[in-house]
């Protein structure tokens, strides 16, 4: 690493400096870096796993012909010249004048040659700047000062042609001439005056003279001779007559006054010509001797700095100079203990912000005492999901695996739904969620299984009529379903069918009348009590309460309500809204289920993403 120090602080210059030092080819050539394969990549070995060599197997196998390709010698070139930039490394020292030059190279001896070679191409470069600096400025001061020589020359011919031609006058007789156009402007405005009195002394006694109001004439013009003939008595003829030679005499008098005015403008009009004429001439000359004055400064300040810019053209000096050369060099990459340092910290932090992205993202239940605590109401039992694609699937699995974990958690489902009123167990249990797929219609199936299993009469009622999916668990044969039963063409115990699990079922069917008005009758309230009498247990399979309001009706007319929550599904505003529904209508809701949970996802806490609305597309088939 080699030392420089400079006379001045420009830490950003010195990067730029041997940025284009390099990039120059000085360092390059000077080095022999195009024939060291470690900064010509063209000069190194092909690796057999690198992708050009791969593409040129993988043509050879396909029998296609590769061309050699001859490389550009200024790509080569400018590759180079950016590897080389890579290698270099400038960096100042803090509030100091020095900087470090370094070299990052595979051999040591070569990284110190490179860095005290750049150092002294630095130095070389500054006398080599400032002396094209220094020749620029003479080259440019020395047209300059012939351009200002023939601009002095011009504007002195100008400012004698002007004296010669148009012959100005000083500024002290200027200011004379203006001074004798006061007296006259003074006498036009006297005269103005005059003008405008007499007008209006005429105009006011020409009425009364052709009125004959002669008392009038003589208030106005204030006549001796007029006042004597009024008082001796004389005649009108007398009177009229010397009115009209007053009349005269001011019409006389305005006309001599308007002739001065004409006469006095006319004698200002021409002085005020000349002094224009003179003035301009004046201003025109001014500006000329101004000019030249100036063009003279300008001349001899540029011919003084091209002398002294002449004289300093051979003493350059470099602004730097090396303190300490490079003598040695140490290891600087790969930093191993920083690289795992860095790789632990980072993967640390990467695993932290999953888990963390993961529990946020996460809005469902995946504990059953979270769902009871956030609920409030027992959690009766606890689902796995049901290993199966296809819903036609469904009754043979049930019917080859009696002892699976679903028919095992099913049970236990049964057995505290039973065991929670010992003395009056429910008969009419209703089964419903919050939303779409949350298992309802499985749970119903299983349920009316285990029910069926204690030895008695188990009915399954299909009481989601909008979205009927029975037909494809069952393949029952006859006619019969639910609107048959409550339109009274066909009895309950004809209309249920037998399946092959143990249980009747009744299906549903579609219908013209909204399903809200249809379990909303009083034939349906009839046909869940034949139902009861007839039957030791009816399951209800019914669509999710946030979707559609059937849920809610068919609970006033059952002995138990089971919700069901799937497994980091629902999320917590949903599953409170849905039990508040049934709360609301006071429903006899007997607990929860957690039902489709994923067993391998469960054990390491894998969360769902959150459901946006209550059923969309829940209706669509």
């Amino acid at each position: 690493m080699a030392v420089l120090q400079e006379s001045h602080a420009r830490q950003r210059a010195v990067r730029q400096v041997f940025s284009r030092t390099v990039k120059d080819h000085r360092a390059v050539e000077q080095a022999c870096l195009l024939e060291d394969p470690e900064f010509n990549a063209a000069l190194r070995e092909v690796s057999p796993w690198s992708m050009r060599a791969l593409k040129i197997k993988a043509k050879t196998l396909l029998g296609i012909e590769v061309a050699e390709t001859e490389r550009d010698p200024r790509v080569t070139s400018n590759a180079t010249i950016e590897r080389t930039r890579a290698a270099i490394r400038v960096s100042g020292q803090v509030d100091t004048y020095l900087f470090n030059i370094s070299v990052e190279s595979t051999d040591p001896e070569k990284a110190i040659k490179l860095a005290n070679m750049l150092a002294q191409i630095y130095l070389d470069n500054q006398i080599q700047t400032k002396f094209e600096a220094t020749e620029f400025a003479v080259d440019w001061l020395s047209k300059r000062v012939n351009e200002l020589e023939r601009q002095v020359k011009s504007t002195d011919e100008e400012v004698k042609r002007l004296c010669e031609s148009a012959n100005p006058i000083s500024q002290e007789a200027l200011d004379a001439l203006v001074a004798r156009t006061k007296p006259l402007r003074d006498r036009l405005d006297q005269t103005t005056a005059e003008i405008n009195e007499a007008q209006g002394q005429f105009d006011l006694l020409e009425p009364f003279v052709e009125a004959g109001d002669f008392d009038s004439v003589l208030d106005l013009v204030g006549d001796n001779i007029l006042r004597r003939l009024i008082q001796s008595g004389a005649s009108d003829e007398q009177l009229r007559s010397r009115s009209l030679r007053l009349l005269a005499e001011q019409r006389a008098n305005l006309t001599a006054a308007q002739d001065r005015k004409a006469a006095l403008e006319q004698s200002l009009s021409l002085l005020q010509e000349r002094v224009d004429v003179q003035s301009e001439g004046l201003v025109q000359l001014n500006t000329l001797v101004r000019e030249a004055e100036a063009n003279r400064v300008l001349y001899e300040t540029f011919l003084t700095r091209l002398k002294e810019t002449s004289i300093q053209l051979g003493l350059q000096r470099p602004d730097s100079r090396v303190l300490s050369e490079a003598t040695s060099a140490y290891f600087v990459a790969p930093r191993k203990k920083v690289i795992l340092a860095l790789g632990a910290i980072v993967g640390l932090m990467i695993g932290f912000g999953l888990v963390m992205l993961r529990f946020f993202r996460s809005d469902g239940f995946m504990h059953s005492s979270e769902l009871e605590r956030h609920t409030g109401y027992p959690v009766l039992g606890q689902l796995p999901q049901v290993p199966i694609r296809r819903r036609e699937q469904l009754l043979s699995y049930i019917q080859k695996n009696p002892t699976s974990i679903m028919s095992e958690a099913v049970r236990n489902l049964r057995t505290s739904l039973l065991m929670l009123d010992m003395q009056a167990p429910p008969k009419i249990i209703m089964l419903s969620s919050s939303r779409p797929g949350e298992s309802k219609t499985t749970t119903s199936i299983y349920l009316a299984k285990s029910l069926a299993d204690l030895g008695g009469r188990v009915l399954l009622v299909e009481a989601d009529i909008r979205r009927m999916t029975f037909d494809t668990y069952f393949t029952t044969k006859g006619e019969g379903s639910l609107l048959s039963v409550l339109d009274g063409s066909m009895p309950l115990t004809e209309a249920a069918k037998p399946t092959e699990l143990g249980f009747d079922v009744l299906k549903g069917t579609k219908s013209s009348v909204n399903a809200a008005d249809i379990f909303s009758s009083t034939e349906f309230a009839d046909m869940i009590s034949e139902a009861r009498e007839a039957y030791d247990y009816v399951v209800l399979d019914t669509p999710p309460v946030l979707v559609v309001p059937d849920a809610r009706i068919i609970a006033r007319h059952v002995d138990a309500v089971v919700y069901l929550v799937s497994w980091n599904g629902a999320n917590k505003s949903q599953v409170a809204e849905g039990i508040g529904q049934f709360t609301n209508v006071g429903a006899p809701l007997y607990g929860t289920i957690l039902a489709k949970i994923d067993r391998k996802r469960a054990t390491s806490y894998g969360y769902g993403y959150a459901y946006g609305g209550h059923g969309t597309g829940y209706y669509d088939t």
